[in-house]
Parts: structure tokens; C-alpha cells; sequence
């Protein structure tokens, strides 16, 4: 038989808003009961007079009786400013009688405050209050008197509670990292008074933005409710006073994990990360890491966004979390038309798959049924995937290249970076005694540390495989939704795919993947010659509805056109390394290129050491790839950059 669930009252003034900020940090065996109460005042602004009403032993004995009936194990009386303005004393007499009334354990924001300050070790401590100078006053006087002082103070001087409790942690953030700019080293922790300030959603990449933990007013009275009513109470996700202590991941996944992985190609002892916000990655031991790999470019509107989470929420509730290849969930007609928005109108048919490998043998085997071909035109440096056709198409195959020989046969030939490259592309083509299922190309080669064909080969080759009858099978797994400043590049380069391979950003952070194409190639195919168990996943089609509509509505690809300017500035000084050979990129996709691949690892250890992550890259390993999530902004480029300088000083000499 299961634990007991607790059950915690909560008393909140009539004014409250924000029953949800709290319920953020309520653990899933707690009942979390909520009464409203009013200390019969005329007005409910946030005056001293009103709050102290609020904190009277008569009032709060009143409001007690309201919870008598559901027995609960703890009452949290939540009126922050009102346990301040009374002093200790106030506070612990609105206390008693509570527990007077109901007989059980109580707590207020002040205690609560104060044992969440201490279990962080702070003690110089940064205010920000959202009341009124007189009223912040009163909470100043309360904090020094209990052993703390400040080490700065943002005041908001908000008169009413909707002033507050509707600002969300988004609008609030801007704000309190700017605050936190002007705070002295030595601060110890940022103190949110204010039971009403909704933060919880944006704990963790304040912290990860400033370096300092935070406690706001109602993760401190939720954590002291929770531990009077013997409840362990530990969550990822809700910053440095919530976090659990660190396990034995890595130990774990070196005895167990296959040395085929690239778990421990960059570290001996990687970290492990237990939650993520914005561009932001914390690790097991608390570290902030800041993020240029998205996840090999997968996570494109960074860690935790809100759009992805409810999106996937929503579809767990739905109960649908799986349904095979042979039935569908809404959410999946939604994407498709959602990508009939964006994609070309000619590639009017979509095949779903699980990931950019898996859509690669799609849109082989697509072009070999339509064509009766056997045989593909690949390119050296090309990169589309591990599995056999997949590696069979590439020219980037290392340690892979001894299964040879590879099905179907591929031509591979120099990648069309000049317009003689493209000439050879071209000729091969027009060949008739060999025929050709496909020309299998990525516009911009990402895994050979961003190789761009040059655009006239490539409308070249685009025009001979037209005329030709073959189809121009394009690799956008790395380059589409807006990565280099344009939805896809084939878009910037002029020309038209026959069908466009997609993956990593399309599924949101969730495996999917995906080929478009043309009536002709994807609509005239046998029912179920190809599929799988896991094709679009609906919750991978859930998030990639989230990812594909916040790209659009925030209009990110035109954001990443402004990372631009800001990449090329920032990274420019790189330049000036002796190990550097050459930094090049487009919007929000950098390859700093050294001479040897020795160098590039070394860097990326030291990087990571400096906590930034990056992306491994180039034909040899070579290049040093920065692929942020497409949200990020000038300090988190310069921040990189910084890190990077740093790292090629340590491990470059």
C-alpha cells in the first residue's frame, strides 16, 4: 500500500491571482488546498494598513476555520508582505493561531523565506520587491533583523495585486537579469518577495543567465509546507534550492553503454544534464552550460520552451501516445497542413519517418521505385546518416567505410564548390550508359564543417537532372526551418527539389523526421512499401506543430538573419589564433576550422571545461561548429566567443 498523501492548506488573502505559480512547485502526493479569505478591509491595495489587517491573530483564526472540515497536515499562510509588516513577532502570532484553530503544524512566507535562504548558505542577500517603498521598507527591516543584508534592491512599487500576479516570469525576466547586472560578487542569492510574482517557469535560466539562485516567496513557502508535513520534496527544473543532488549517471553509462556511442569522445566524464532553459543546459552537479550544439541542431527554439512543453502535455492528456503506421491523431493532419504552408507548393506530399537517417532510405527507395534506377550520385564530404543506404549515398562514411560494398552503388564526386566541379556533376548526369536513380545533395554540407556548393553549379545540376528525368533529391536535415536565415536553402540557391529531406529541428526536440516531394515521386506509391512502427510519432508530431508554429509567429528565420552580423563580429578575433584557419558560416551556423582535428578536440574539451558546448564537425573532425538554438542573442554570441578564445589559449597554447 502506497504512502499517505499529505494534505496542506493554504490560506490566501482575497486579492491572490496566481494559484497556478505555486502549484508549479507542489510535489504530485500532495493535496493542495486553497481558502480565500478578507480581513474585512475597503480596499485591497497593497498598503501597510491592508497587509497588517491581514496578518491580525483574529482575522487569521477567522480564515483558519474555513479548512477545519478537510483536516489538513500543514497550513502555509501565504500573505508574504503581511508576515513581513507584522515582524517576527506578527508573524509568529498569525502562527498560533492558526494552529490554535486547527491544531496542525503552520508556516508562514516569512519562516519559509528564511529557512529557504538558509539552505542555500545566503546570507547577503539582493531584494526585489514588487510593493511599495513604504511596504518594502517593513520587509527590509524584517530581513535584517533576521541576520541578512542586502547587497542591492529592486523595487517595482506595484499599489495592487494585478499589478503583480498578471506579469508573467517572461516579462519579468528582462528586468531582474539587468537588476542582477549590477549586483556585486559577493551576493549570495536573489530574494523574490511577493507571493504573487510568477516566476517558477524562468528560475532556472536566471540562474543560468546570472549565476546566482534565486528564491522566490512562493517555492519557499511550498518547500517548508512540504517538509512540516514529512514530505521529501526534490524537482529538476525549479532551480538551485529544489535541485537533487547528482547520481552516478556517468559511472552507469561507462560500464554499461556501447563504445560505439560518441558519449565519450569529447570527455572522459561528460556531463549529465537533468534540465535546460533556453539556450541553457544544467548538469547533474548544477553547472550551467550554455548551448551551441542544440542537441546536433536539433533543440532550435532552445531547452524548455513553453510552446513544446504544453504541446506535449496536451498530447499526453490526449492519451494517444501511440498509434502505429496504420492509424493517425489530429495533431498529425495539423502538421501536414501546417507544412503545406511553408513548403513549396510543387512538393505537395509528406512521408514521415523517425529520423533524417530513416528519411534518407525513404527518399532512395522513393526515387528507385519511380525510376527503376539502381544507382545514386553522392558527394565527398556529404553526410546522410548511419544507416547502410544512407552511409552508401555519403562521402563523410569514417570508421564505416570497411563495410564496404555499399547498396545501392553511388558515384561519389567532388562537391560542387566551383562551377568546374559543378561542370563534372553535370557530364555524369547526361551519361545514358549507366541510368541514375538520384542526385542526392546537401546544399550546404553541415557535417563537413559548412561547405557551400557554389549556387551556379548547383542550378546547373539542377537543370541537367531535369532534363535528364532524375530527381534532385535535397538534404535539409541540418539547414531547414530557418537555421541559415531563409526557411530552407534551396530557397536562397534557386532551385527546385524533387524531394527535401528533413529531420533534427523539424521534430522539435522529439525524434522525426520527414521527406517532401512531388505528386509524381510520393503519390503513386503501392500502399505500405514503406513504413514503420514509429513514423511521426504523435508527440513528435506535437512538438514539431509547436516548434514550426513559434518559428513562424515569432518570425525567427528573420532573427537569424540579425545573428548574422552579430556571429561574424563576435567570432572575427578567432581569427588571430595561430591554430585558426578560417571561420565561416551563415545565420545561426558557425565552423571555426583549424588544421588539424587534434586541435579542434583539444579546443572543444577545453570549451567544454569552460561549460560551452559545441558541435563536432568537418571532413577530418577539423572545424569546431557553434549551432546555437535560434533564440539566443549578442551576450550569449559574445559569451561563446569569449569561451572559445579562452579555450584555444588552453589548449592551443
Amino acid at each position: 500500500m502506497g504512502a499517505q498523501r499529505k494534505r496542506i492548506g493554504f490560506l490566501w488573502p482575497a486579492d491572490g491571482l496566481n494559484d497556478a505559480e505555486y502549484l508549479r512547485f507542489v510535489p504530485p502526493n500532495v493535496d493542495w488546498l486553497v481558502a480565500r479569505y478578507d480581513a474585512g478591509t475597503e480596499t485591497e491595495e497593497l498598503t501597510e494598513a491592508t497587509l497588517s489587517a491581514y496578518a491580525s491573530p483574529e482575522v487569521m483564526t477567522k480564515a483558519a476555520r474555513i479548512l477545519k472540515a478537510a483536516s489538513p497536515d500543514v497550513v502555509a499562510c501565504g500573505d508574504h508582505a503581511a508576515s513581513f509588516i507584522a515582524g517576527e513577532a506578527g508573524a509568529v502570532g498569525m502562527a498560533k493561531a492558526v494552529k490554535a484553530a486547527l491544531g496542525c503544524s503552520v508556516t508562514t512566507m516569512a519562516d519559509a523565506t528564511q529557512d529557504a535562504l538558509a539552505a542555500l548558505g545566503a546570507r547577503k542577500i539582493a531584494l526585489v520587491s514588487p510593493y511599495t517603498r513604504d511596504v518594502t521598507v517593513a520587509l527590509c527591516d524584517t530581513l535584517q533583523a533576521s541576520g541578512f543584508t542586502q547587497s542591492g534592491q529592486h523595487v517595482v512599487g506595484a499599489s495592487h495585486e494585478e499589478e503583480i500576479g498578471t506579469r508573467s516570469a517572461a516579462e519579468w525576466l528582462p528586468d531582474l537579469i539587468d537588476f542582477a547586472k549590477t549586483l556585486p560578487p559577493a551576493t549570495d542569492a536573489v530574494f523574490l518577495a511577493g507571493g504573487g510574482m510568477c516566476f517558477a517557469e524562468a528560475i532556472e535560466i536566471f540562474e543560468a543567465e546570472t549565476g546566482i539562485p534565486v528564491v522566490t516567496a512562493p517555492g519557499a513557502l511550498v518547500r517548508k509546507a512540504c517538509a512540516l508535513a514529512g514530505v521529501a520534496w526534490e524537482s529538476h527544473g525549479l532551480g538551485r534550492l529544489y535541485r537533487p543532488p547528482a547520481s552516478q549517471s556517468v559511472k552507469v553509462l561507462t560500464n554499461r553503454q556501447s563504445s560505439g556511442t560518441k558519449s565519450f569522445v569529447v570527455s572522459d566524464a561528460p556531463p549529465v544534464f537533468v534540465s535546460g532553459a533556453g539556450p541553457w543546459l544544467i548538469s547533474e552537479t548544477g553547472r550551467a552550460y550554455l548551448d551551441f550544439a542544440s542537441g546536433s541542431g536539433t533543440t532550435a527554439i532552445g531547452h524548455g520552451h513553453a510552446a513544446i512543453k504544453a504541446a506535449q502535455t496536451s498530447q499526453h492528456k490526449s492519451g494517444i501516445t501511440h498509434l502505429g503506421p496504420h492509424f493517425h491523431a489530429p495533431v498529425q493532419a495539423r502538421l501536414y497542413d501546417l507544412l503545406a504552408d511553408i513548403l513549396p507548393p510543387h512538393l505537395s506530399r509528406v512521408h514521415p519517418s523517425v529520423s533524417g537517417a530513416e528519411a534518407t532510405e525513404v527518399a532512395l527507395k522513393a526515387a528507385m521505385h519511380a525510376t527503376g534506377a539502381r544507382h545514386f550520385i553522392g558527394f565527398d564530404g556529404g553526410y546522410h546518416g548511419r544507416t547502410l543506404g544512407a552511409l552508401s549515398v555519403s562521402g563523410a562514411r569514417g570508421k564505416n567505410e570497411k563495410l564496404r560494398p555499399f547498396y545501392p552503388g553511388t558515384d561519389i564526386l567532388p562537391f560542387p564548390v566551383d562551377a568546374a566541379a559543378g561542370a563534372a556533376v553535370v557530364a555524369r548526369i547526361t551519361q545514358t550508359d549507366q541510368p541514375l536513380a538520384g542526385v542526392v545533395i546537401e546544399p550546404v554540407q553541415a557535417t563537413a564543417g559548412f561547405r557551400l556548393a557554389d549556387p551556379e553549379a548547383l542550378q546547373a545540376i539542377a537543370h541537367a537532372a531535369q532534363d535528364a528525368d532524375v530527381p534532385l533529391i535535397v538534404d535539409e536535415v541540418f539547414t531547414g526551418f530557418g537555421r541559415l536565415g531563409a526557411m530552407f536553402s534551396f530557397e536562397r540557391l534557386g532551385i527546385k527539389p524533387d524531394l527535401v529531406i528533413l529531420a533534427k529541428s523539424f521534430g522539435g526536440g522529439m525524434p522525426g523526421g520527414l521527406v517532401a516531394g512531388t505528386e509524381a515521386l510520393l503519390g503513386a506509391w503501392p500502399q505500405g512499401v514503406q513504413t514503420s512502427t514509429f513514423q511521426l510519432h504523435p508527440m513528435a508530431a506535437a512538438t514539431a506543430e509547436a516548434f514550426l508554429s513559434t518559428l513562424m509567429r515569432d518570425d525567427l528565420v528573420a532573427r537569424v538573419q540579425e545573428l548574422e552580423p552579430m556571429f561574424e563580429a563576435s567570432l572575427a578575433p578567432l581569427l588571430d589564433h595561430p591554430a585558426v584557419q578560417v571561420v565561416r558560416g551563415q545565420g545561426a551556423f558557425w565552423a571555426v576550422a583549424m588544421a588539424q582535428s587534434e586541435a579542434a578536440l583539444a579546443t572543444r574539451r577545453a570549451a567544454l571545461d569552460l561549460g560551452l558546448l559545441t558541435w563536432e564537425c568537418g571532413v577530418d573532425g577539423e572545424a569546431i561548429g557553434l549551432v546555437p538554438p535560434l533564440i539566443i542573442d549578442q551576450t550569449h554570441i559574445d559569451l561563446a566567443s569569449a569561451r572559445l578564445h579562452e579555450a584555444l589559449r588552453t589548449a592551443c597554447g
